[in-house]
């Protein structure tokens, strides 16, 4: 796990804010249980969150012993999604994480837990010399909390120094461009498209990206499947439209309205 998931999952974990020294017990914690898994090249079943909180509970100091305390109700309690083994194979060319189902509450940490996870997954594909597509949806409800804002515009630009392609799609892009980091992701993405914007989301747009009133006029109050497209510096217009009588129609269309979904 990379320094500044740890720090923040350290944060969101524990009640209280964790000092330095609070990450120095951690760190600790974390080399003893997976001293073994280490050693053995990944024979051994990886350690749960248990495992950690029992490796606190040893080191016979006050402090740990609190961390440990804080940790009951991830391990025993109602919020203990994290602390079982997964029911998956990690390793599959195909996966498929849904954040929908978290309570609340463990929103964040199960945000900051699949984007490392999701980074991790990128570095050793990097060095097996494969190449990665993550394709996020609805990523503007990851800025609603700042520090999983930051998290993921983080791993926006590390993707592709490793092979990695990263495409995210959302119909609120007002809440992306109301953080600092989701603005400046924007800001240096090189590829955007833009369908039908409210006037406002369409202001800002206009004024992150120096788009002309005459291009504004093709991603605002348009028919489906027309836009503007901002490859580089350049900015094209585009109708890509299917015929609504077609197979590939009825395979693409989310249209509730439609009666497909009944």
């Amino acid at each position: 796990m990379s320094e500044s998931s740890f720090n923040a999952i350290g944060d969101l974990f524990f009640t209280s804010s964790c000092s330095k020294w609070d990450i120095y017990e951690l760190y600790r914690a974390v080399r003893a249980v997976y001293k073994d898994y280490i050693k053995s090249k990944g024979r051994y079943l990886p350690p749960l969150l248990g495992d950690f909180r029992a490796a606190l509970q040893k080191m016979s100091n006050p402090r740990a012993e609190e961390l440990a305390l804080s940790l009951e109700r991830f391990v025993d309690g109602a919020l203990n999604t994290f602390s079982k083994p997964t029911n998956i194979d990690t390793g599959n060319s195909l996966i498929c994480y849904s954040l929908s189902g978290l309570r609340d509450q463990m929103k964040p940490i199960g945000t900051f837990i699949t984007l490392d996870h999701l980074l991790g997954r990128v570095m050793r594909n990097y060095k097996a010399g494969k190449i990665i597509f993550v394709y996020v949806d609805e990523f503007a409800l990851l800025f609603q909390d700042e520090d999983t804002g930051k998290f993921f515009s983080n791993l926006w630009r590390r993707i592709r120094k490793y092979n990695g392609y990263c495409t995210g799609a959302t119909q609120n892009c007002e809440e992306v461009l109301a953080s600092e980091s989701g603005r400046a992701m924007l800001s240096n993405t090189d590829f955007v498209v833009m369908l039908n914007q409210s006037p406002s989301n369409a202001q800002q747009l206009s004024e992150l990206y120096k788009i002309t009133e005459n291009q504004r006029t093709y991603f605002t109050n348009t028919q489906p499947g027309h836009g503007l497209m901002k490859i580089g510096g350049a900015m094209i217009p585009f109708i890509s439209t299917v015929p609504t009588d077609t197979k590939l129609y009825r395979l693409l269309s989310t249209n509730p309205r439609e009666g497909k979904w009944n």
